[in-house]
């Protein structure tokens, strides 16, 4: 018996759409009448349904940790008591008028900054705080390492002279044009030059030298020059004595080349470098060598307020300020406070008044949970 063609595929179920699917190519559709297999493909989700990537908070930086200033290398030199903050634009801490000087200046470490103020990280043994501080309370600096000149219109001499490291503390006594005249001092040694203005300003990322040994002496008091004749480029130290009996003070490295009469010699620290000529009876050998430069650092004695109750603050306690409650300072030492001053805060502080290194008195609050009686002797 004839079997029709359409007859046999219906009778094995299969159809064009089927055997389009097997062959994985495209077929002409089914012919009218013929059975079909739809075969379901799995769904495609949409990009608009796909879950988001859950987002980690960030958390803020603690700036009062252990080992914050080790994680930026950018300081300043803080020059005056005020205007500093703890909050910006939140009432002055300490001195207001004048701006009082520090009496030296200090470097801390810079967290950010922006065209009116810095916020800063300041440290001293038992204390660290941070602070606001206006631009104008810090030194202008030189933001690399730096030569003087002479004289204004005079290249800086690489062989001869001074050289000064970023961050040199450097006090402005003219301008001429684009030119400034600065003097300075590096331990006990002072010099003065002309530098280029654009090369000062407030944020910048210490370079220091590497203070060398030297084989020889100079006398306190002895002018280094840069030619027999030239000007003197700086001075060690000032002895009021007589000439006999200025003491030979400086280790320095002597060079070669020296004219009849003098000695040439190099001088160096970590923010001064020095070369030049010294007389030769302000100068003698010193053959077991030694080390040069050296740094002395201080912190001044703690005072005594009247009228109020003595207490300590036990080591990592938080002083937080008056304005907003923000943690603002980290307690490194038992830290002796005065507190009893002004009226009960509200929330479990008290305010304490504290000395704070170069800063003198400040006030903060404090928790009273960690306030701890003075131990009586």
């Amino acid at each position: 018996m004839n079997t029709s063609w359409r007859a046999r595929w219906s009778a094995l179920g299969l159809t064009s759409v089927t055997l389009a699917a097997a062959c994985g190519s495209s077929a002409a559709p089914a012919l009218p009448g013929a059975p079909t297999t739809l075969v379901a493909l799995p769904p495609v989700p949409s990009q608009s349904a796909r879950p988001e990537p859950a987002s980690t908070p960030v958390a803020a930086p603690d700036y009062l940790a252990d080992g914050v200033a080790a994680t930026t290398s950018r300081r300043a030199m803080l020059l005056r008591r005020s205007p500093l903050r703890y909050v910006k634009g939140g009432e002055t801490l300490g001195d207001t008028e004048p701006p009082t000087s520090l009496g030296g200046p200090k470097e801390v470490v810079v967290l950010s900054e922006d065209t009116s103020s810095v916020h800063i990280l300041v440290e001293w043994p038992d204390l660290r705080l941070l602070l606001h501080a206006e631009r104008g309370a810090f030194a202008q600096v030189p933001l690399k390492a730096i030569g003087l000149a002479s004289a204004p219109d005079l290249a800086v001499d690489e062989g001869v002279g001074v050289r000064v490291a970023p961050g040199s503390f450097l006090v402005e006594k003219e301008r001429r044009g684009s030119s400034v005249r600065v003097e300075g001092q590096a331990g006990k040694v002072t010099f003065e030059g002309w530098i280029a203005a654009e090369v000062l300003g407030v944020v910048f990322e210490p370079a220091p030298f590497e203070p060398t040994s030297g084989a020889g002496h100079v006398r306190e008091g002895t002018a280094v020059l840069a030619s027999p004749k030239g000007p003197t480029l700086a001075t060690f130290g000032g002895y009021g004595g007589g000439q006999a009996k200025r003491p030979f003070s400086f280790i320095v490295e002597p060079e070669a080349g020296a004219p009849a009469g003098y000695q040439r010699i190099r001088f160096r620290t970590r923010q001064l470098e020095l070369r030049g000529l010294v007389a030769s009876v302000d100068y003698r050998a010193n053959p077991k060598g030694g080390r040069l430069g050296g740094e002395h650092k201080s912190r001044p004695p703690k005072g005594i307020m009247s009228d109020s109750q003595r207490g300590v603050l036990p080591v990592g306690s938080s002083l937080y300020a008056p304005e907003d409650r923000s943690r603002v300072g980290r307690v490194l030492e038992p830290l002796p406070v005065y507190y009893g001053l002004g009226p009960p805060e509200p929330g479990g502080f008290v305010r304490v008044e504290l000395f704070a290194g170069e800063l003198g008195p400040i006030s903060a609050l404090a928790r009273a949970a960690d306030l701890k009686p003075e131990a009586t002797p």
